[in-house]
């Protein structure tokens, strides 16, 4: 899973969206460590905050553990998915915030160029078909 999604941050499709080598570095970085529990957290994420975004939501940047944790009930408990998000906290793509009354999970903007930059969210759904 994680060569096929490398892959796709190697070929773009048509070749115009070459990236500069810094973020190619990172990205490739990022995408080699993950776990497969990690990508299909990740994926979630993502998914809530594509979500939002296509609503117009007024609340596109807030928290998005319990969207998340709703949306893969069965697959993992609550812990685990709190294990997993502070796993992906680490590479950058994820964060915490804390404040009166709670914190919460955020997406970073890295996550989303991520997304953008190799459709992560698309990949990983190809490799879920695959098996």
């Amino acid at each position: 899973e994680n060569l096929r999604i490398l892959a796709r941050l190697v070929v773009h499709g048509d070749g115009s969206r070459a990236i500069p080598a810094d973020d190619f570095l990172y990205y490739a970085h990022t995408i080699e460590s993950l776990r497969h529990d990690e990508m299909v957290v990740l994926a979630a994420i993502i998914r809530e905050r594509l979500r939002r975004e296509r609503l117009g939501a007024a609340d596109v940047d807030a928290d998005v553990r319990k969207q998340v944790i709703d949306g893969l009930k069965g697959t993992f408990t609550e812990n685990e998915s709190d294990g997993l998000f502070g796993a992906l906290q680490r590479r950058g793509v994820v964060y915490m915030n804390s404040g009166f009354g709670g914190g919460g999970w955020h997406v970073s903007p890295q996550l989303m160029r991520l997304e953008a930059t190799v459709q992560f969210t698309e990949a990983v759904a190809a490799a879920k078909a695959r098996k």
